[in-house]
């Protein structure tokens, strides 16, 4: 018989973890706030071994800064450990961790989606009642898309999903995994999690990534054309990460988008047929409609 040693089974088990693709997914805003105009999901995926070179660089950076840890919303409203922050040293903190984000943004993909509110609020019961809630639809979308961006851009790399640990979301990210299994790409879900941002680094790095999403959406609400707004009125945070954000799968879940999505009777699609509403556009086809999208933007930069 041919002995295995301790050794060979922790190289294994190095080997299967560096293997792996990781996303790491925040939330932002409240969905059960009345007051809530949109609610979203944002982070990154990547292989687990950039996410180790980025964590390293993130927290030296949070280290200079005589920070334990980052979280978006306590730096805008200078709360927890940046009370008594003055603009200088948040303006400096933000410039080192976008700057992170920026040097080791090639081997990471942005994942996500949006609801807004009203049209979630406006569609029929008999439909809204099969995304349970905002929460339960951004999860799915979100695992949905790291697994086409593991198979277009990854060779099928098996993907972990590590969600900011909030307790009362823990049924809604369960079921939405299980339903994410049964999808074409489903098979590469490699697990599901969840994390403390306090302790787990990469997690403020999405954290970070959905604040400026949120932000982005708002700035998108303000245009009453509903186009792109001008890439100088974007944050300096937003431009910084263009790249990013330019030409990502993610999804902005309007009516339209929220009724194809619980059309299971093709009734919607129907409608969309007779009235010459297009609806039938591949991913490849949207994937090459948004490079371009993106080729555009960044000759005009």
């Amino acid at each position: 018989m041919t002995s295995v040693s301790i050794l060979d089974f922790a190289q294994a088990e190095v080997i299967a973890v560096i293997g792996l693709l990781r996303a790491y997914v925040d939330e932002f805003n409240d969905y059960t706030d009345p007051a809530c105009d949109f609610f979203g999901m944002q982070g990154l995926v990547g292989p687990v071994e950039a996410w180790h070179r980025l964590q390293c660089k993130w927290e030296d950076a949070l280290d200079c800064c005589g920070l334990s840890h980052f979280h978006s919303t306590d730096l805008q409203a200078r709360e927890g450990e940046f009370r008594g922050w003055t603009n200088y040293q948040s303006e400096r903190l933000m410039s080192l961790l976008i700057n992170i984000v920026r040097e080791n943004m090639g081997e990471f993909h942005l994942l996500g989606s949006a609801v807004f509110m009203s049209s979630y609020k406006f569609l029929p019961q008999y439909r809204s009642c099969h995304l349970k809630n905002p929460y339960f639809l951004c999860a799915m979308s979100a695992m949905s898309d790291a697994t086409r961006v593991s198979h277009y851009h990854f060779g099928d790399t098996p993907v972990e999903f590590v969600f900011d640990q909030k307790s009362k979301h823990q049924q809604w990210i369960n079921l939405a995994y299980d339903d994410v299994l049964l999808t074409k790409y489903g098979h590469l879900c490699a697990a599901k999690s969840m994390a403390n941002h306090r302790l787990v680094s990469p997690v403020q790095v999405a954290d970070l990534v959905a604040y400026e999403a949120g932000k982005y959406i708002q700035a998108r609400m303000r245009r009453s054309d509903a186009l792109e707004p001008e890439f100088t009125d974007l944050r300096w945070p937003i431009q910084r990460m263009s790249p990013l954000f330019w030409g990502s799968d993610t999804t902005l879940y309007n009516w339209h988008a929220l009724m194809l999505v619980t059309d299971f009777w093709n009734n919607y699609r129907n409608y969309c047929r007779f009235n010459g509403i297009a609806t039938e556009e591949t991913h490849e086809q949207r994937k090459r409609r948004i490079q371009e999208i993106r080729r555009s933007h960044e000759q005009e930069v």
